[in-house]
């Protein structure tokens, strides 16, 4: 199985199911019908077994004397019923999402390592820190065309590290705005002098900030940070005061080959480095937080 071509932004998936998975099976094959020889079925919709089956009703067409129907050839050539021609379906569109030459591994974005991709994911690096910087555009390249994988070699998204990802969620929040004449927060030009620790559109409140959960990435082994509320006029001596932040997440279900699941990279890449970094100049993250991370890891 194959995935020639991804679409972001309309989670639609072209798979390509090539004969090779059926070539052991030929002796299976019923007369005139499909899988005596090689034979690609493309689909344009969720890999699963009713849209494979009914993408082969439409190829049966170009077999007019194939007196089979869609749900006996695969019957046929899975060697199996309909409860477990499903369950090998869907065994074949796992693996080829994971291991179509289409998957486009995280850290090629940056092509900087695993440090690099750790620090701007907690807050750090140039990215974060310069103002009005162009990190490159890979939105209309492999983000529109690629599977991106989640980056689970980073401590805030391994599922196996911190807190884990069970919750099937991730979001990123940002407290600075760096570029200016894009609509977005209250960067001005020229930078200079009004583009210094400028603020991103207000959306969310931060209260309570607890250190542990997040230590691999702000390098703390404890402690919390408090966050008082700005709009009381008589604030308490030595209470950080929450100013302005932005926060964006995303879901995917527990089934690996739904839409929201198989593309998580892509949103992540979407969301983080291309819609709030390089369209709107959203960067930071809150003290003691990371920048980004699963729901379970940020503080």
């Amino acid at each position: 199985m194959k995935l020639p071509h991804v679409l972001l932004f309309s989670f639609n998936s072209i798979i390509s199911l090539a004969s090779a998975a059926f070539r052991s099976k030929r002796s299976l094959a019923i007369e005139n019908c499909p899988g005596l020889k090689s034979f690609n079925l493309t689909i344009q919709k969720k890999c699963s077994y009713d849209n494979l089956r009914d993408t082969l009703e439409d190829e049966l067409h170009n077999y007019p004397l194939c007196n089979a129907t869609a749900n006996e050839v695969f019957f046929k050539l899975f060697d199996a019923n309909a409860t477990t021609s499903a369950a090998k379906v869907r065994d074949m569109c796992i693996a080829a999402y994971a291991n179509s030459e289409e998957v486009f591994d995280f850290r090629q974005i940056s092509k900087k390592g695993f440090q690099f991709d750790n620090e701007y994911y907690s807050g750090g690096t140039y990215w974060n820190y310069e103002v009005q910087i162009n990190v490159g555009d890979n939105s209309d390249d492999q983000a529109k065309h690629k599977i991106i994988s989640l980056p689970t070699y980073l401590p805030s998204f391994n599922p196996y590290q911190n807190g884990g990802c069970d919750l099937n969620a991730a979001f990123c929040c940002w407290v600075q705005d760096r570029q200016a004449s894009d609509n977005n927060g209250n960067c001005k030009t020229p930078y200079k002098s009004e583009c210094i620790d400028k603020d991103p559109s207000d959306n969310a409140n931060v209260c309570y900030v607890d250190h542990k959960k997040s230590s691999l990435s702000n390098h703390v082994a404890g402690g919390v940070s408090i966050f008082g509320d700005p709009t009381i006029s008589s604030k308490r001596r030595g209470e950080a005061i929450k100013g302005p932040i932005h926060c964006h997440g995303f879901g995917w279900a527990e089934d690996e080959i739904d839409a929201n699941s198989v593309y998580k990279g892509n949103n992540l890449f979407f969301i983080s480095m291309y819609d709030h970094m390089h369209q709107r100049g959203y960067v930071r993250n809150i003290p003691g937080s990371p920048m980004c991370a699963c729901a379970e890891n940020i503080s």
